[in-house]
């Protein structure tokens, strides 16, 4: 799948495709299109901030931490979902895992292009 094709799925499903079509293309517009092999991790507990990723094809793990058993598999995302934002927005350490469970395409946002698109809207507010 190209870019433009990713983009469009993620624009149809998700919390993406609720918001309005002035930020869904801006926000479209900064991401790249990654792939990951299965059981490659995209990011790991505790990793530092970084980027947010929107699945555009294919599924991903979402591990937590538990104190007493250790990492355990607690979500299951599929294309429309999107990781990461906490860690992009706020700058905190990576709360969760997030491993491909079969071959992935996922939309990377850099954590500079959250910045920015955060910044504009507090201008224009």
């Amino acid at each position: 799948m190209d870019l433009e094709a990713a983009r469009e799925v993620v624009s149809g499903m998700g919390w993406l495709s609720q918001q309005p079509a002035g930020f869904r293309n801006e926000l479209l517009c900064r991401t790249v299109l990654k792939s990951y092999r299965k059981g490659e991790y995209v990011y790991h507990l505790g990793d530092s901030p970084g980027m947010m990723f929107g699945v555009v094809e294919g599924a991903v793990l979402i591990g937590v931490a538990d104190p007493t058993i250790g990492l355990y598999q607690a979500h299951l995302g599929r294309p429309g979902d999107w990781y990461g934002e906490a860690a992009a927005l706020h700058g905190v350490n990576r709360r969760v895992a997030v491993e491909a469970a079969v071959p992935v395409q996922i939309l990377c946002l850099s954590s500079k292009a959250v910045q920015e698109m955060v910044e504009k809207q507090q201008l224009i507010s």
